[in-house]
């Protein structure tokens, strides 16, 4: 909930909607994608934007996939949402199966993106494994 500008308000300023997903593909000839968290949707309100706000919300989903000892978070985002692509390079998200050079980006709408999570499911299955030996 944010205050608005200037205190007072109480309103929704910003969401991010996602769900874990199993081991799988959707795409029929593409290898197995590992247990991940998909991203649907990552709004803030216009009056709220520029403050970080959306870089808290995706650092949030992070942190639950990592609770969730899920091995990557993937997204698919507009090829024109310039501003949404900064974001998702700067926290490190790079660009699955992307298309050949020759391709220009405006014969596809979305792109999607992901970022590996594996040192924390490495991590999870680790402490998993001492404390099956403990």
């Amino acid at each position: 909930r944010g205050r608005g500008r200037g205190g007072g308000g109480g309103g929704v300023c910003g969401t991010l909607d996602c769900v874990p997903l199993r081991a799988g593909s959707r795409r029929a000839f593409a290898p197995p994608a590992p247990p991940r968290l998909l991203l649907r949707n990552l709004w803030v309100d216009p009056q709220f934007r520029r403050q970080g706000l959306a870089m808290r919300l995706m650092q949030r989903a992070e942190e639950e996939a990592r609770d969730l000892g899920l091995a990557c978070v993937c997204l698919e985002v507009a090829v024109s949402n310039a501003a949404a692509r900064a974001l998702y390079e700067k926290l490190g998200y790079c660009e699955v199966e992307p298309l050949p050079r020759y391709v220009p980006e405006w014969v596809r709408s979305v792109i999607s993106l992901s970022k590996s999570l594996e040192d924390v499911a490495a991590d999870a299955r680790d402490g998993a494994a001492v404390a099956d030996e403990g």
